[in-house]
């Protein structure tokens, strides 16, 4: 039976999971911008306000799964993405920015929708959209992983991932990021441990762009990984994950916090943060969260150290 809208929107209440240990996001934090992590995993902090650019990247990849579960409802899809939007307009912390966002997301949606919509129903199988993985690493640490969708294509029974990006500024450097950033790495790795009989060859950037007047929707090739590349990927993970509970431990046995979770200035400018305000500020008593701020309970109850000690427990078994 076909959901509702509402129905749709509400079967995973907890937006923030996929940002916990341990997913993508979790890693790439802690390899690109420690001091973040430090805020955001030790720390607890979570904004009252979320940037824009997330919010409205959650409403695309929703509006999308909605189209391609209910086999390209586009009415409803838009319905989605507008309703998204509207529930979580509390977290914007300007009304212009909900506003933009809100007059944007139809246009950018029917684009995309108007270029692909036919013609992935001739060329694709739809396998899932929003696809959840637990793949294992040699030692039987499990890794959380989602996929915005897997399809088939129908010419030839080899299948592809569909990575969507939403870009203001070039699609080339949308590309660009995917080709050679570790994200479609960690995807490839996960589906061919998780998902061998799929064939999955590649990730497809589906890329949505949008700057002013124009609006296009550019699909520009196919990023794909070698089988050396996927082995030592996890062989990094292994060892960012051991430096990361190195790191962990120090702390919590009194090392300052300057001296294991540096700042990288050059990356918070190149992707901003979540913590604009207090990125070199002094921080408020333990218990205490800035102002603008909440504790995250998960990390209060002390969650960290059972994910620690089950790292440590996997590493005792480690296979390189």
């Amino acid at each position: 039976m076909k959901e509702t809208v509402d129905e749709f929107l509400h079967v995973d209440q907890d937006r923030e999971r996929s940002k916990y240990p341990s997913g993508f996001w979790f890693i790439q934090l802690f390899n690109d911008r420690k001091y973040e992590w430090f805020l955001r995993y030790i720390k607890g902090y979570v904004g009252i306000y979320t940037n824009p650019p997330l919010i409205f990247g959650s409403a695309i990849h929703k509006a999308k799964e909605y189209f391609y579960t209910y086999d390209g409802d586009y009415e409803g899809a838009v319905e989605v993405l507008e309703v998204y939007l509207k529930e979580r307009e509390g977290e914007f912390a300007s009304p212009k920015a909900f506003t933009d966002c809100l007059t944007k997301g139809p246009v950018m949606f029917t684009t995309w929708a108007n270029t692909w919509a036919e013609k992935d129903k001739l060329d694709f199988k739809l396998i899932e959209a929003e696809m959840r993985l637990r793949p294992q690493m040699s030692n039987g640490f499990k890794m959380n992983v989602k996929l915005d969708a897997v399809v088939t294509k129908i010419s030839n029974g080899m299948s592809y991932i569909m990575e969507t990006k939403t870009t203001g500024y070039s699609v080339d450097i949308a590309y660009q990021s995917v080709e050679l950033q570790d994200q479609a790495t960690c995807y490839l790795w996960a589906i061919r441990k998780e998902r061998p009989d799929l064939q999955v060859i590649g990730v497809l950037p589906d890329i949505m762009y949008k700057r002013q007047s124009v609006c296009r929707a550019d699909r520009p090739g196919v990023v794909t990984r070698s089988d050396r590349e996927l082995k030592n990927f996890e062989l990094e993970l292994i060892g960012l994950f051991q430096d990361m509970t190195n790191r962990y431990k120090k702390y919590k046995a009194g090392y300052p916090a300057a001296l294991l979770y540096p700042h990288n200035g050059a990356a918070v400018s190149k992707f901003g943060t979540d913590y604009p305000r207090i990125y070199r500020a002094a921080l408020p008593p333990e218990g205490q969260a800035p102002e603008g701020y909440k504790l995250d309970p998960w990390i209060l109850s002390g969650a960290m150290d059972e994910y620690i000690k089950e790292w440590e427990r996997c590493a005792k078994t480690v296979e390189v």
